[in-house]
């Protein structure tokens, strides 16, 4: 089953592969488990590593965060 985290992180990365979301600086391992349901709460870093790359301005990036956070539970 997929979790909503799973589901958003997906369609956060559209077409883009394991590998160049990983440029971010999260580990493909960890990005695999997240986006296979493995993991249903990553650490807050990874979270915000992610936001980091798919947002592109600063308030992007905050929201991205937001809903990350949200949906692994922290908030």
């Amino acid at each position: 089953m997929t979790t909503p985290l799973a589901s958003y992180v997906t369609t956060l990365m559209g077409d883009r592969t394991l590998r160049e979301v990983a440029t971010a600086g999260i580990s493909r391992s960890a990005l695999h488990q997240i986006v296979t349901s493995k993991t249903t709460q990553p650490t807050p870093e990874s979270l915000a590593l992610l936001a980091r790359y798919f947002g592109n301005t600063d308030v992007e990036r905050s929201e991205i965060y937001a809903t990350l956070m949200g949906l692994a539970g922290y908030l």
